[in-house]
């Protein structure tokens, strides 16, 4: 019976991914008018909660598909591939759910016992200000980054809790119903435009205990609701789940940035000469040498995608080795994607940087996708170079 629903439940996978695929276009075509709003469409996310994605993480009791990490990731970067903002804010909204299915039940109970389609978006930095009281906590801040927030009806919002040990400060995420939560409209970058992470302020909220987990509890199965849901993938840590999003979606853009140039090197003259590019050997010197670093990041994203789920399957919490391999070669492949647009991008001339050039999208969405924390390859570094060399984790790295 176990071998049938797990066939099951990747058929229903795999048929949302097809159903992703179908949508794509629609998607594309509203790439621009979600860059122009700074936020992304109501229709795309509407389109992706009917195609089963913002449900992909979510707990079969209410709705989801408890779908394979590697099948989601897949999704995600292609999403990436036609419109990066949308990607990231969809992947974010997912991901949030498996979060959830390790919170106490009263929580899962509130954010999807009425409306099963309410998504969660966050603004994980802990930098609210916690103070402990009766019953649970007052938590005050000004948060920033917060992807998609406008179609959230909860966040997970970061603080302090103090922990066991004398002076332990243990990360934590609050969850915050949108009653409870101002959106400040701060939202103007140049890269990952159409996502919205704008500012969210919330003063002297009340969070109840059961409202709360720290990121220790939701990566090493003690948080309250573990073991709530049967699926594998809900034993594996969020945080590690969290991370992998970023680099799908840098890897769909990387994608997109290849097929670009190749569309364009194929009709692209010189102004000055009338030679024909594609028939000089650097243009497509450049074109192999994006394609390799591609193919490398596919090859490690589809390795830690497999090791998600042989890992999931065995239902065992990861070890640290894992933990560690997963949150320090994912920023290497979002180096590698940046990598090979940033190349693409400089062999494409001049006409690249008009607006009307999807590759402009691509450069400047892939070094928005890298800018984020968990993506910093320099940290991804110094945390896998002291667990190499023995030495105890540093917690000032995330």
């Amino acid at each position: 019976m176990a071998d049938v629903e797990l066939i099951a439940d990747r058929d229903v996978a795999l048929a949302m991914l097809g159903n992703v695929h179908a949508i794509l276009p629609d998607i594309a075509s509203r790439a621009v008018a979600c860059e122009e709003a700074r936020v992304v469409p109501v229709e795309n996310m509407r389109a992706l909660r009917d195609a089963g994605f913002l449900g992909g993480f979510k707990p079969v009791q209410y709705g989801g598909i408890e779908a394979a990490p590697g099948v989601m990731f897949q999704a995600a970067s292609d999403i990436a591939t036609v419109c990066a903002s949308t990607a990231w804010v969809a992947q974010l909204m997912a991901v949030h759910a498996h979060a959830i299915a390790y919170y106490d039940p009263r929580l899962q109970e509130e954010i999807w016992g009425s409306d099963q389609d309410a998504l969660v978006g966050s603004s994980v930095a802990p930098i609210g200000k916690v103070e402990p009281v009766e019953g649970g906590y007052r938590l005050s801040g000004r948060y920033n980054w917060s992807s998609g927030c406008d179609h959230a009806s909860w966040l997970l919002l970061g603080g302090y809790l103090a922990g066991p040990e004398p002076g332990q400060r243990l990360h934590a995420l609050f969850a915050v119903p949108r009653s409870d939560f101002e959106i400040i409209d701060t939202w103007f970058a140049a890269a990952l435009k159409g996502t919205g992470s704008k500012d969210i302020v919330v003063d002297d909220i009340f969070v109840p205990h059961y409202r709360v987990e720290t990121m220790l509890a939701l990566g090493t199965g003690t948080a309250r609701g573990y073991g709530t849901h049967r699926g594998d993938i809900f034993t594996l840590p969020f945080q590690s789940i969290f991370a992998s999003g970023f680099s799908a979606v840098a890897f769909g853009i990387a994608r997109a940035a290849l097929d670009h140039y190749k569309n364009r090197l194929a009709g692209r003259v010189r102004a000055y000469t009338g030679a024909q590019v594609a028939l000089s050997p650097p243009a497509f010197m450049h074109l192999a040498h994006a394609h390799h670093e591609i193919t490398a990041a596919r090859a490690i994203l589809e390795d830690e995608w497999r090791a998600f789920e042989e890992q999931a399957k065995s239902r065992e919490q990861a070890e640290m080795d894992t933990v560690i391999r997963w949150r320090t070669m994912l920023p290497y492949v979002t180096k590698l994607c940046v990598s090979a647009v940033d190349e693409l991008m400089a062999a494409s001339g001049g006409g690249a940087i008009l607006d009307s050039s999807p590759l402009q999208r691509c450069f400047r969405d892939v070094h928005g996708a890298a800018a984020h924390a968990v993506c910093d390859y320099d940290i991804a570094l110094q945390i896998a170079g002291r667990h190499l060399i023995g030495a105890e984790p540093d917690p000032n790295l995330l």
